[in-house]
């Protein structure tokens, strides 16, 4: 998955979240500009999908810290 091309053209809410989940866990500048901007512009966020508030919320959870994309996973000698 691009997460760039994802971030930036008509699609799913699940397609935007992942791609959100992997530009936050990237860390990548620009990429983290594209979810603060979906943070904070309503109308950016409506051009991406139906689903306007979902990601809305999402990204901010996300730039929080609040949401975290992919959780540290324990060993399984730690009983996970």
């Amino acid at each position: 998955m691009a997460p760039r091309g994802c971030l930036t053209g008509k699609q799913h809410y699940q397609t935007i979240m992942q791609a959100m989940f992997l530009a936050v866990a990237l860390g990548d500048p620009e990429l983290l500009a594209i979810v603060s901007t979906l943070a904070t512009d309503r109308s950016a966020v409506e051009a991406l999908t139906d689903e306007p508030a979902v990601i809305q919320k999402a990204a901010r959870d996300l730039l929080s810290g609040t949401l975290v994309p992919f959780p540290e996973r324990r060993s399984w000698s730690e009983g996970g």
